[in-house]
């Protein structure tokens, strides 16, 4: 199974953004529109999440957040078929179908994405 990349990226409240991309290992026999489709169902909105509770790295600043303005939630972009294998900001050792378990996990642990400062994985 080739690895795939998990993007997303942050946007702060004067529209600055910053993407990223999680490199996995392989799909974990999963097909990348069955995963897809799982990861939209459980995020808010489609697209929303918070990555300290399922253990990937937050895009927020620590030097300009502003909890005026800021939130805690990133944005889910997509999927892809990783072109090398060193494709991705940061590399994780779960496969895809792991990483989806973890995200649908921490939804209902959640009970939505609600902010929580304490990571759940």
């Amino acid at each position: 199974m080739p690895p795939v990349t998990f993007l997303y990226m942050y946007r702060d409240g004067e529209n600055f953004k910053q993407s990223y991309s999680l490199l996995l290992p392989d799909t974990g026999n999963i097909t990348l529109q069955e995963a897809d489709q799982r990861i939209q169902s459980a995020l808010l909105a489609n697209t929303e999440f918070i990555p300290e509770h399922i253990g990937i790295t937050s895009l927020t600043p620590d030097d300009d957040f502003d909890p005026d303005i800021d939130g805690p939630w990133h944005e889910y972009l997509g999927l892809e078929i990783a072109a090398t294998p060193t494709d991705g900001s940061e590399s994780d050792t779960r496969n895809l179908l792991q990483l989806v378990e973890d995200i649908e996990q921490a939804d209902r642990a959640t009970g939505g994405w609600e902010h929580d400062p304490t990571p759940q994985l």
